[in-house]
């Protein structure tokens, strides 16, 4: 199992987590989706988690490339 972690803004938790992509404007969407193709693309399929001792923090998102609130969030590749 391989883990990796991302930095990402409180407002996208809903739309990885739910595929709820309300209260998003269409320039977020599309970085939030190319975000998501980029981390597909470099370490195959998983899944989105969040560590155990997850808080949010004032720091750089790594969908936009802006300050926000945001998690640290792991993508999960489990090994064939």
């Amino acid at each position: 199992m391989e883990v990796y972690e991302y930095y990402v803004a409180e407002c996208f938790l809903p739309a990885i987590f739910n595929n709820d992509y309300t209260g998003l404007d269409d320039e977020e969407e599309r970085l939030l989706d190319a975000f998501l193709d980029e981390v597909r693309e470099v370490h195959g399929d998983g899944h989105w988690s969040f560590p155990d001792d997850d808080e949010s923090f004032f720091g750089l998102d790594e969908v936009t490339g802006l300050y926000a609130d945001c998690h640290t969030l792991q993508y999960v590749v489990l090994e064939d």
